[in-house]
């Protein structure tokens, strides 16, 4: 057949092309455009060392067009300049109040890995403003947060009273996994929305529209959820097609009857939702993990 044997003529000069052969270049990885080693770094000064331990730094934020590099750590917002990170570092002390700090503790948490406010939530939501949230020694909050903040000194502090609750944004459990965007002025976010992280569910929020979320305590949403990203995709042109797809893995109900995986094996699975008007879109995806 003239057809299947052109096809299987251009499949051989592709995979010459991969391994390197007369016939083609190998694929080569993207290279950076500069190359530093750490060493060298250190000698021209261009390392900024803080004070953390594992689990203290959860993201870092580049601002492009201000120039200006965010970090979300244990109990502080960290920024420093773009051009050069050494210079210019600003700190906004956000700790759990001494209550929260107290009551955490008093429910058997350790002070120093639990019982703090470890940012888990950053993002631009505007072009003056920043949205984050904390675990609050197991009561989170959130605040929107001005970047013109950070021009008034090196140490600044954020009070209660410009904060709001983070139920249903940000974890009570700064050990657990979380996956949060901003889409269109909305946070979406898949966390353990309990003290207990018994509650783990996928919600949209900060918007005029009310707050929504999946089914509680309903295994057949969500069991045991770990969530890993969350993205928007535009399918058309039309933006009222467009989809919020969610990463995560999840205790797998269906293999529950095999003999010896209860409760063991984990999926790696690709949910979605619809942006405009919300509601669950079938599994994309089911991956043995």
């Amino acid at each position: 057949m003239p057809g299947r044997t052109a096809m299987l003529g251009l499949l051989e000069v592709l995979l010459l092309s991969c391994l390197g052969t007369p016939g083609g270049l190998a694929w080569r990885p993207s290279q950076p455009r500069l190359q530093f080693s750490f060493s060298e770094l250190v000698r021209n000064g261009r390392v900024l060392s803080l004070p953390l331990r594992v689990g203290d730094l959860h993201s870092i934020l580049l601002d492009e067009d201000g120039r200006r590099l965010y970090a979300a750590i244990k109990d502080h917002l960290v920024t420093t300049s773009l051009d050069n990170i050494t210079h210019g570092v600003r700190k906004l002390y956000w700790p759990a109040s001494p209550d929260r700090i107290e009551e955490c503790e008093m429910a058997g948490k350790d002070r120093e890995l639990d019982c703090a406010n470890f940012l888990r939530v950053l993002h631009p939501y505007n072009h003056t403003h920043l949205y984050a949230c904390g675990t609050g020694a197991f009561h989170p909050r959130c605040a929107f947060i001005p970047t013109a903040l950070f021009l008034r000194g090196d140490r600044l502090l954020l009070l209660p009273g410009q904060t709001e609750c983070g139920k249903g944004k940000c974890p009570y459990d700064p050990h657990q996994r979380t996956a949060t965007a901003i889409i269109d002025g909305e946070l979406y976010a898949g966390i353990s929305s309990d003290f207990m992280s018994r509650d783990t569910a996928f919600f949209r929020s900060l918007s005029s529209r009310h707050v929504i979320r999946t089914e509680q305590y309903d295994f057949k949403w969500l069991q045991d959820a770990r969530f890993v990203k969350v993205a928007s995709v535009s399918e058309s042109g039309n933006p009222e097609d467009d989809k919020v797809y969610v990463f995560f893995t999840e205790r797998a109900q269906e293999a529950e009857g095999s003999a010896g995986s209860a409760g063991k094996v984990l999926y790696s699975r690709v949910a979605r939702v619809c942006k405009v008007q919300w509601r669950p879109l079938p599994f994309l995806g089911l991956l043995p993990g």
